[in-house]
């Protein structure tokens, strides 16, 4: 079918990479809110999202989920671990996990609309705020990044004592990091690309022999 497109830029896409790319570009989905990867014995889950139906039914990172649904994890591939713990809001799913090499755990985990996290930011100290953009982009991207710096903004205002007698924009340095950054859709959903940038902010350009960080699959 595809040699008679005659293309060589058209590729098959199948359900898994359909879902992967609603991933990237609607940012949301409904599930349990786990960063995962398969292992031969199961699940292992690298990191649940802040707020998450797993982070609040207690899934932490390291645990192994070795049955979904009365399904043993181990024999199931990605595509099949994924439709399992994916799901509509409200619906729930029952996995069974193991925890530090021995603790057996039956959780029952109510799935919701889960929001891809993109951006996460901090004040580390109280002239220096951190700023951290994911490499996989999406939609909502851009507000988070507006969102992010209108955080880090008032607390650094605060700080500055020359801000109680005249207003002012904060005096500090961004330094933002782009090493790692895929090229897919960066400069449409990143607002500081598109003449936001604002003063002293600095971008980290990729250095030679830099890899991106292997992608997990969220659930």
């Amino acid at each position: 079918m595809l040699e008679a497109v005659d293309d060589p830029y058209t590729e098959f896409v199948d359900q898994d990479g359909i879902d992967k790319l609603n991933d990237m570009t609607t940012g949301e989905f409904g599930g349990v809110g786990l960063y995962i990867d398969t292992v031969d014995d199961g699940v292992l889950v690298i990191e649940p999202f802040p707020g998450s139906p797993a982070h609040a039914a207690g899934i932490i990172a390291g645990d192994l989920i070795v049955a979904i649904d009365g399904t043993q994890a181990g024999g199931l591939n990605e595509a099949g671990v994924v439709s399992r713990l994916r799901g509509s809001p409200g619906t729930d799913v029952h996995v069974s996990l193991v925890r530090a090499g021995s603790e057996t755990l039956d959780v029952t985990v109510t799935r919701d609309l889960i929001e891809v996290p993109t951006v996460r930011h901090a004040l580390i100290e109280p002239e220096i705020g951190y700023l951290r953009v994911s490499p996989q982009f999406t939609s909502k991207t851009p507000d988070r990044i507006r969102e992010a710096l209108s955080d880090l903004a008032g607390p650094l205002a605060i700080a500055d004592p020359r801000s109680a007698r005249q207003p002012r924009r904060p005096a500090f340095r961004r330094r933002r990091d782009r090493r790692s950054v895929s090229g897919f859709g960066h400069d449409r959903a990143d607002p500081l690309a598109h003449g936001e940038r604002e003063p002293g902010l600095h971008r980290d350009a990729p250095r030679h022999g830099d890899r991106p960080r292997p992608a997990h699959r969220r659930v």
